[in-house]
Order: C-alpha cells, then sequence, then structure tokens
C-alpha cells in the first residue's frame, strides 16, 4: 500500500511521515461505476483524525443514504487514484464562481506521468495534511470538502478543481464559521500554493470579483511536482512556520502589521463592540486567540478591550461567552509579564479584571449547564480564568485589594463543587484556582 507521501511531496512536508489516503463511504447505488474514481468512493486526507465524515453535506445534490462498508476499510493506492484525476469543466453562465479562486499555470508536456489535475489535487491534498485541514476527496467532481479547527473556532469550506479556459481554475467557498478565521486561513494557503498560481491570469468572468493576494516569494511555498518524480530526501532545516501552530499564523497573519481599521486590534475592536451578534463572535474568538501571545494582550489590553470581553462574557451565546472567558483568561495570565514601560496599564487592566471579570466569569461557572460540549468547555475557560484571576492580587493596588477580593468566597465555593468533576480538566483547573485562593486568603491575613 503506497504511503500519502510517495505521490508528490512537497519538500516541505517530507520531513514528516503523510499517511494514506483512505476511502471513506460507499453508496447503495449497484449501477454505479467500479473505476478507481468513481462517483460512490471517497477517501480521506487525514484518516488519522479518525473522523470519515464531518457533515458538510453535498452542496450539488442532495446524496443518498450511505451504507455502512460490509468489507473491512479499503485502503487505496493513492497514485493509481490521482493519475486518472480529470477535472470536469466549469459549467457555463450563470453558474457563479466564488471571489476566492485562482488559474493554475499550465502544464508543460511530457512533464511525468499523471495529468495536470492530478499534480493540483496532489499539492492541495499534501498541503491540506501538512496543515492539519481534515478533507474528504471526491474523484469525479475533483472536489475537496474541508474543515479546519483553530482553537476557540473552525471553519467548513470546499475546495474544487475545474477545466476552463484551457487552464485549471480552483475554487475556495467557505461554507461556516469564523469569516475572519476563513480570510487569515485562504490568505496562508494562497501563499503556500504561490508557485502553481498563475499570478498574471484575469479574473474568472463568472466571478463577482477576485480576493487578490500579495505575492510573497518565501521559502514557504509550495512547488508543483508531477507524480512520477522522486521522494524529495527530508530537509533537515524547517522553516519556523512548521514550528508555528497554523492558528497563529492565520491570527498573526491578520493582526497588528499595519495600524489600520481594517486590521488587527482596531477590526477586533470594531467587531466585539458591533450591535450585531455575529460580528461580536467573530471579535471574540480572534482576540482569544491573539491574547496568547504576552504582547498581544497588551495591546488588546491598551486598546480598552478588556471592559467589553467582560461585557461579551454573559452573552447567551456559549461559544462566544467561551471565546471571551478565554481572551480574560489570557490577558490575565500576561498581565504580570508587561513591559516595564507598562506598569500603570498592568495595574489598571489587574484592577479591572479582578473587579469586573471575577464577578461576570464566576456567574457563568454558577449557572451553565452541562448538557453539551460548548458547555463543559465553557466550564473548563472560566475554572482556568477564576485561576488566573486570583493570580493578580498582587498586581493590583493595595488600596483596592480588599475591594477585589469580596468573590472570592463565592469562587472557593463554587470550585469545590466542580474540583470533583468527571471531566479531568475541569476538576485540575478547579484545584488550581483553589490553591490560588487559598495562598490570596494567607496573604491577607499577613497584611
Amino acid at each position: 500500500m503506497a504511503a500519502f507521501g510517495s505521490w508528490k511531496t512537497p519538500p516541505s512536508v517530507t520531513s514528516r511521515t503523510i499517511p494514506n489516503m483512505q476511502r471513506s463511504r460507499m453508496s447503495g447505488n449497484s449501477n454505479a461505476s467500479t473505476s478507481s474514481t468513481s462517483s460512490f468512493a471517497s477517501y480521506v486526507v487525514n484518516p488519522q483524525t479518525g473522523r470519515q465524515d464531518f457533515g458538510l453535506g453535498s452542496d450539488d445534490e442532495e446524496e443518498e443514504e450511505e451504507e455502512a462498508m460490509v468489507d473491512e476499510e479499503i485502503q487505496t493506492d493513492v497514485p493509481s487514484v490521482l493519475q486518472h484525476i480529470v477535472a470536469p469543466s466549469l459549467p457555463p453562465p450563470p453558474y457563479p464562481v466564488d471571489p476566492y479562486h485562482f488559474y493554475c499555470k499550465i502544464k508543460r508536456e511530457n512533464s511525468g506521468a499523471g495529468t495536470a489535475a492530478s499534480d493540483v489535487t496532489s499539492t492541495l491534498a499534501a498541503l491540506f495534511n501538512e496543515s492539519g485541514i481534515e478533507a474528504i476527496f471526491h474523484p469525479l467532481k475533483c472536489k475537496f470538502k474541508c474543515l479546519k479547527y483553530v482553537h476557540y473556532s473552525h471553519v467548513e469550506f470546499v475546495v474544487r478543481v475545474y477545466a476552463h479556459q484551457r487552464a485549471l481554475l480552483v475554487e475556495f467557498q467557505r461554507r461556516s464559521g469564523s469569516v475572519l478565521l476563513w480570510d487569515g486561513l485562504y490568505r496562508i494557503l494562497y501563499q503556500k500554493l504561490s508557485s502553481m498560481i498563475d499570478a498574471n491570469a484575469l479574473q474568472c468572468p463568472q466571478s463577482s470579483g477576485q480576493k487578490r493576494m500579495a505575492r510573497d516569494n518565501t521559502a514557504d511555498a509550495i512547488p508543483v511536482r508531477s507524480q512520477s518524480e522522486t521522494h524529495a530526501p527530508t530537509s533537515t532545516s524547517m522553516q519556523a512556520s512548521d514550528h508555528e501552530g497554523l492558528g497563529s499564523q492565520i491570527w498573526r497573519t491578520l493582526s497588528f502589521k499595519k495600524p489600520t481599521p481594517s486590521s488587527g486590534v482596531e477590526a477586533m475592536k470594531i467587531m466585539i463592540t458591533s450591535r450585531y451578534l455575529d460580528a461580536q463572535r467573530e471579535g471574540c474568538a480572534g482576540l482569544a486567540e491573539l491574547t496568547e501571545d504576552v504582547q498581544n494582550s497588551c495591546l488588546v489590553a491598551h486598546a480598552g478591550l478588556v471592559v467589553p470581553l467582560v461585557g461579551a462574557v454573559a452573552v447567551t451565546d456559549l461559544s462566544m461567552s467561551r471565546c471571551a472567558v478565554g481572551a480574560l483568561a489570557n490577558i490575565a495570565r500576561a498581565v504580570p509579564r508587561f513591559p516595564h514601560t507598562e506598569l500603570v496599564l498592568a495595574r489598571r487592566t489587574a484592577q479591572e479584571l479582578r473587579m469586573q471579570g471575577t464577578p461576570a466569569v464566576l456567574a457563568q461557572l454558577e449557572h451553565a449547564t452541562e448538557q453539551s460540549l460548548f458547555s463543559i468547555e465553557l466550564l473548563r475557560e472560566c475554572a482556568r480564568a477564576l485561576g488566573a484571576l486570583a493570580r493578580l492580587l498582587s498586581e493590583v493596588d493595595p488600596h483596592f485589594a480588599v475591594a477585589s477580593s469580596v468573590h472570592d468566597e463565592r469562587c472557593v465555593q463554587i470550585l469545590r463543587v466542580h474540583a470533583k468533576h468527571r471531566d479531568a480538566q475541569l476538576a485540575s483547573h478547579c484545584r488550581a484556582a483553589l490553591e490560588e485562593l487559598h495562598l490570596n486568603a494567607l496573604k491577607q491575613l499577613q497584611l
């Protein structure tokens, strides 16, 4: 059985083993073709995720109810599948094309076995695997159904490859999830695919526009390699982005490079203070990710976003509340490490977090239910946040130390309730928070 990495593996991902592409399901249609690219077969790009499908559904037609595989799970020789890939023609107008699209460079003749479509799909599949993107490939449609989780958020999208104007058109379509996350994810994927993109091609005439990206001629770009090329030797030097999580890359791409209203903290501030819940949710998710960095937390506090985050904790949207609590916890952990030039900001932020953040987070922990995954995750974040907020006592102005501790007894009571919770992560956060509160009590007695 051929390894996934044996077909056109980019140099940037040869340092890790790429899993086999695995057939994920079979339809009950007895008249379906039995070829390797038949419509009843689809292939999981990342079988180690354990997810056979992730509920994206068909965007073209209602799919028939899938039957369970009678035989053992079928492992498919990837090169034999991809060498027969042929991209379908782009449907004529008025069929719309998403602005997130590009044309590929034309494949040179006699450049190796396989088709141009097989080279493109190979590159896409290898990139998805490298980036931790869960993907299911439909050979007949030349389509990937993709899902990417980034800590506090996720995005679902579809990637199609079409034959159009004597070239290959690659179209990305977001189906659900964070718009901000999607934009950052596409930017990174676009840069990594730059070696196969025809930057001089015009936009597709069936699209209302095109998402253009500045070219970044870095070593992160993945070269397109034909099926006949041998496996590239493993590189001993890894790029910095290989060590950095894709989520951090995404939010870093979107933030702080230019302090304009359309990017970075200003964009987050606009979203979290918006009257629209969807925009607020996007802002909270972005801030939860960005504040994992101390410098970013300092910038967020400097922009006055602690109070809006405290307000977002109390919303009924559990996902948004979880992100807001997570952002507050991250900022609380970062305050003691703020630059020495920001001591005034650190003290003011600690006071806001202790006096306003603690009761808001505590209320969620008291009233949150445990009936869904998001609720359990919210409980975990609340317990983690209370521990971080408790550690801020020494950062608060001594004149406000007593006032900022009025909720500590309530915190102890509710944390004791959950300290023996069956969820090990929640119980661990509760015990850690209780230890911090116990230390605070001892410090108060010594004063």
